[in-house]
């Protein structure tokens, strides 16, 4: 909600008004909800990371790999 005045003495104030509200109208806030995990989705989260650390690593040895075989 903005407030304008009409008198012509606050015309530049009431353009910056409109401007800010312009602004302020396209603003998007997205809610999150802080979550505590407990000790078992932990353990799971930790293993799926550590499967996609691995899968990681893997590609990089192929990539060095094939790098050395290119002369790369």
């Amino acid at each position: 909600m903005i407030t304008c005045s009409p008198h012509p003495y606050n015309v530049t104030e009431s353009i910056g008004t409109m401007k800010f509200g312009l602004r302020a109208k396209s603003i998007k806030n997205k809610a999150k909800i802080n979550r505590e995990f407990t000790v078992p989705e932990l353990k799971k989260l930790l293993e799926k990371k550590e499967i996609e650390c691995t899968t990681y690593q893997k590609r990089l040895l192929s990539l060095i790999d094939w790098c050395k075989k290119n002369g790369i």
